[in-house]
């Protein structure tokens, strides 16, 4: 858990004004081409990581986690921690985990789901991964 004003990162805005995110894309690897021009291939079945970090602008709590669009047999995904609540000007680094399941390109999309914890308003914003 950090301060955002303390946070050494610039945040974008999302969709949802009251949350903020230092990225609007998961990059697993570089566009998969490293500086050689070779592939870079995740092998089927180990689980990779990156991070994105979601911030709080409101004066309220949000509760935050992310969700899979839709249920995908190509790979698995889950983020560490799994739901979080940031209070005024909080924020917090997630780790997503990607596992594939077979040889595939991922280019897709994932749910960043708020909630404000005083008026329950839920709100959601597409983040991709790549």
């Amino acid at each position: 858990m950090l301060e955002l004003t303390q946070a050494q990162t610039l945040f974008q805005k999302t969709e949802n004004p009251d949350v903020v995110v230092n990225t609007n894309e998961v990059l697993f690897s570089v566009n998969e081409i490293d500086y050689f021009d070779t592939k870079i291939e995740i092998p089927i079945g180990k689980e990779i990581s990156s991070y994105i970090t979601v911030g709080n602008q409101s004066k309220y709590p949000l509760k935050v986690q992310f969700s899979m669009k839709e249920q995908n047999e190509k790979y698995e995904m889950r983020t560490e921690p799994q739901i979080m609540v940031l209070k005024k000007n909080e924020a917090c680094e997630f780790e997503i985990f990607i596992k594939p399941y077979c040889s595939c390109k991922i280019n897709d999309s994932i749910k960043l789901i708020s909630m404000n914890m005083k008026t329950g308003i839920e709100s959601q914003t597409d983040i991709k991964i790549i």
